[in-house]
């Protein structure tokens, strides 16, 4: 009686199944995807962002998907997923009409569910190729008949092993991972080849239904249904092993959550998506459409140095730990709002969270009332994430007092950015503090100055002295002061930089001249506004850090500026170049002249100046030339250090400027941004990828070049009777001053402090 009653129902079917098929051909209101359109099918795929070797970094998409061929997945996926999902699939032609009267007796009538439903992988395929559609009262039918229709033609297109690779590059396994690739990588971290038998089970599990039995939140379910797949596959594969240690093999995840892994160089990554845009743009000039960086599974070659990158994180991380460690000792006593309340309120008005109330019309007494509410939040907290039983108003002052930091390496022959780290976090604090971050300069663009007044004649053993002048900035006058508030004597350039007096820097610029200043400064790549005022030359003006470092780049490469590159070659999936860099295109601001003479001035600040803690604190050897440089109240601390063959600017603060260090031994920039470089240098000293860079000499200067910088750095001022009797004196002052410079420089004590500016 039941086979009778099953005849019938196939019967019927079978006619239903005819007249509807005709009804879709005549009347379908969506038009079914041609052969020709079909041969030509592409998943979304990722981008690539590949480093300067070749290595992965990262990747851009909508979907993670990265495409691998046939050949290059495991065979264990291929039986695994053809057991589960597909019995037939080498012996029907898209449609397995042999299955329907499994379903129905066994999956309608008996309720097993085990063996999967009534659609093939390749109609699986062509409902995740051409998602369902909306066809009003017959949408269920209309829609599976178009998948039954399409399948029929993907199988005269593909052949079985090509349908296999696209349905299992197009697939969803859950945890953001969509793909064969990309679902090894996220759940094993393996490649798709490499996957083993207990693992192709597990991931062919998945397409059950991945968030139910995602290994991650569901382990035992996940198991449970990972055995399944395997006994399917026993039975199919008409294994002789034995079943049960089969099920046995432990299966060891990657680590938990490596899905959400904080990203190497996600700083970076952001800026060459800016950068790809144009690039993209271009392409697309020369093509019918521009590539997108999100689907077209493009390959992003950078200039970036995997390996250097990773030191790069490591040592700003390790710094800014211990500076926030530091920082919140410095403040235990108060807070900087405690004074300035101001601070508090701007920061309470400018959250998020301030701003959705205020839209929603909560009163001001509403408003602070749900500011003091204790609630579950995330917080970024000593380098991760943690959860805080913390109100807003907790968190705002938090995030007030939490510092910041930035680094950038250059290459300065060619611009090429080898590292770029933005912030301590960048999923915490996407705000860029290498490129985005606009901050007062300090002392760095000192050299700047000088090198103009090189470039005009002045000589460097031209003494300036120290003494206070005022000077117009608009309709005010304005009087630079020196850190210390010491104004005797005089300075040869080389000791005004070593010890970053300020009264000899403004009278420089004054001498060198404002404009030829400014208009150096832009040659060097300074695009942001320069004001034409003598408070310039104390680093008034905010730049960011990679317009400073790429600036520095100038005095390296013997006088010449490089713009800094971050792509170097845009491929299609296939490896066809689509666009290329061009070669570095030098521009020439200063003579090699004045570059040797202001990278022998710059090595003085490294070996007896403001950053000679570089050589005395923490060890270091290398030939090196930078300068520190601090701002109004410790708001800011810079260095950038550099050879012939790096350049490394590094800065630290709070990203509000009204919180700092109220202590400018704690927060000038040689106690600051210096031992993030420095850190970064020690690593770079132990790898052996890197002795060609830590390794690099500027070149000896010439014995004419040497000649005009022998001069003592300073010089008392001499009385009337030191001028009218001072020849003798004079020799035994400089006998006397010698063998002070091998010690301890008591000239240089008095300096190094802080760097004031208006």
């Amino acid at each position: 009686m039941l086979l009778k009653s099953l005849g019938v129902i196939l019967i019927a079917f079978v006619l239903f199944m005819s007249s509807a098929v005709i009804y879709v051909l005549l009347e379908i209101p969506a038009p079914l995807p041609t052969k020709e359109q079909l041969s030509q099918v592409k998943n979304p795929e990722a981008s690539i962002l590949l480093d300067r070797k070749g290595k992965e970094i990262d990747r851009y998409y909508v979907f993670d998907r990265i495409i691998v061929p046939f050949e290059e997945i495991s065979p264990h996926v291929i039986e695994t997923l053809v057991a589960t999902e597909d019995a037939r699939f080498y012996e029907h032609e898209g449609i397995d009409y042999l299955s329907y009267p499994r379903v129905i007796f066994k999956t309608v009538l008996l309720g097993d569910r085990t063996g999967g439903g009534g659609s093939t992988i390749t109609q699986q395929l062509a409902k995740n190729l051409f998602p369902r559609q909306d066809f009003g009262s017959f949408n269920i039918l209309i829609n599976k008949l178009r998948e039954l229709i399409i399948a029929s033609r993907i199988e005269a297109v593909y052949e079985k092993e090509e349908i296999l690779a696209l349905y299992l590059n197009t697939v969803p396994f859950g945890e953001g991972a969509f793909g064969i690739e990309s679902a090894a990588k996220r759940y094993f971290d393996v490649s798709a080849p490499d996957l083993n038998l207990p693992q192709s089970a597990l991931l062919t599990g998945l397409l059950k239904a991945n968030s139910y039995y995602n290994p991650y939140r569901h382990f035992d379910r996940a198991i449970q249904r990972k055995n399944t797949v395997i006994s399917l596959w026993h039975d199919h594969q008409r294994s002789n092993i034995d079943l049960d240690s089969l099920k046995q093999i432990p299966i060891k995840l990657a680590v938990e959550g490596k899905s959400e892994k904080k990203a190497i160089a996600a700083y970076f990554k952001a800026y060459v998506e800016k950068q790809l845009k144009d690039i993209l743009q271009e392409i697309g000039k020369d093509n019918e459409l521009a590539p997108s960086l999100y689907t077209d599974g493009l390959k992003i070659h950078t200039t970036l140095d995997y390996e250097l990158q990773s030191m790069a994180e490591w040592a700003l991380n390790l710094k800014m730990a211990a500076l926030q460690k530091s920082f919140y000792a410095h403040w235990s006593d108060s807070k900087p709002w405690d004074r300035q309340p101001d601070i508090l309120s701007r920061a309470v008005r400018s959250s998020q969270a301030y701003q959705n109330w205020a839209r929603m019309g909560l009163t001001k007494g509403q408003i602070s009332d749900s500011l003091a509410l204790k609630r579950s939040m995330h917080i970024w907290s000593d380098g991760a994430w943690q959860q805080k039983n913390w109100s807003t108003l907790d968190s705002v002052k938090h995030y007030l007092m939490q510092m910041q930091a930035g680094l950038i390496a250059i290459s300065p022959k060619d611009g090429h950015i080898l590292a770029w780290v933005g912030g301590v976090d960048q999923t915490a604090f996407p705000y860029d503090h290498v490129y985005q971050a606009h901050r007062q300069i300090g002392s760095t663009f000192k050299p700047i100055v000088y090198a103009t007044a090189l470039e005009k004649g002045i000589s460097p053993c031209d003494y300036v002295k120290a003494e206070q002048k005022a000077f117009k900035e608009g309709d005010q006058e304005w009087q630079p002061r020196n850190a210390d508030e010491n104004y005797e004597g005089k300075y040869s350039m080389t000791g005004a930089l070593m010890e970053s007096v300020n009264t000899v820097a403004v009278k420089t610029l004054e001498a060198a001249g404002i404009d030829e200043t400014v208009r150096n400064a832009n040659k060097m790549g300074i695009e942001s506004d320069i004001p034409k005022v003598p408070s310039i030359a104390l680093g008034a003006p905010s730049f960011s850090l990679f317009e400073m470092t790429a600036a520095y780049g100038t005095f390296a490469n013997e006088g010449n500026f490089v713009k800094p590159l971050a792509v170097l070659k845009v491929e299609d999936r296939d490896g066809h170049v689509l666009w290329q860099a061009g070669p570095p295109e030098p521009r020439k601001v200063f003579t090699k002249k004045t570059a040797m003479l202001i990278n022998n001035m710059l090595q003085k600040v490294v070996d007896e100046g403001t950053a000679r803690s570089l050589r005395t604190t923490y060890g270091l050897g290398n030939n090196l030339a930078g300068k520190t440089g601090t701002t109004q109240n410790n708001a800011d601390g810079w260095f950038i250090g550099y050879s012939p063959s790096l350049v490394v600017g590094a800065w630290a603060g709070c990203d509000d400027p009204a919180i700092h260090f109220r202590s400018t031994t704690l927060g000038q920039g040689a106690a600051t941004a210096l031992p993030i470089f420095a850190e970064f240098y020690r690593q770079m000293n132990k790898s052996k990828s890197f002795q060609n860079l830590v390794n690099s000499r500027f070149a000896p200067l010439p014995d004419n070049y040497r000649q005009i910088l022998d001069c003592d750095p300073f010089k008392e001022e001499k009385s009337f009777f030191e001028w009218l009797f001072g020849k003798k004196k004079d020799k035994d002052e400089k006998a006397a001053m010698e063998p002070e410079k091998k010690k301890t420089k008591w000239w240089k004590r008095i300096f190094g402090k802080k760097e004031k500016q208006k």
